[in-house]
């Protein structure tokens, strides 16, 4: 049985639910697969890794799905992107490390939170994050307190890139093996038929 090198209880989990939902035309947050939504999906997901679960969410329709919501602090501006739902949560936290979910991503590995913190526990580096063969999946990251200041000073600087300021930080990328629905996100209307076909929906 795989140990977790960073305890539950040190670890918050954040759901990443501030985004327009443009392409879907409708607010992902809230949007169901087999009668649940993705962010009690989500949620779910977390609840069995992290000490406690919090919601990063700007449309205050939202505030029942969780009892702890967050919306970004508007010292970044409108629309700051997913970052800006990071560095509120950061500014905040009341545990060392903060584990980061987008709320449109439904199938994730078992091991996600183990991989990341064997990551930041051998190294010198406070954050990790994960990839697959060809692609880098940033906003799935495990990430230490202690980097607030940085990431709040790079949003306040008009950047927003997630990778940008990854590298900055000298984040350790950890790669998972591929599978087509691992980490796949739910962009579109036709991405949300992909996995409701996939349920046998």
């Amino acid at each position: 049985m795989t140990t977790q090198p960073i305890s539950a209880d040190h670890v918050t989990g954040l759901v990443l639910a501030g985004g327009q939902g443009s392409r879907m035309g409708a607010d992902k947050a809230v949007l169901e697969l087999s009668g649940e939504t993705l962010a009690a999906r989500a949620q779910r997901y977390l609840a069995t890794r992290t000490g406690q679960v919090w919601l990063s969410a700007n449309q205050t329709q939202q505030g029942h799905l969780f009892a702890h919501v967050l919306a970004d602090d508007p010292v970044y501006g409108g629309h700051a992107g997913p970052l800006a739902g990071v560095a509120t949560a950061l500014a905040v936290l009341t545990t060392p490390w903060l584990l980061t979910l987008p709320v449109d991503i439904p199938w994730l590995p078992n091991d996600l939170h183990v991989r990341l913190a064997e990551a930041v526990w051998s190294t010198p580096a406070k954050v990790a994050y994960a990839r697959t063969k060809d692609r880098d999946h940033p906003l799935c990251m495990l990430v230490h307190q202690s980097l607030a200041a940085s990431l709040h000073h790079y949003l306040l600087g008009g950047d927003r890139k997630v990778l940008l300021w990854l590298h900055a930080q000298q984040a350790v990328p950890v790669t998972f093996t591929d599978d087509e629905a691992l980490f796949a996100n739910l962009n579109t209307p036709e991405d949300l038929a992909w996995a409701r076909c996939r349920l046998g929906e």
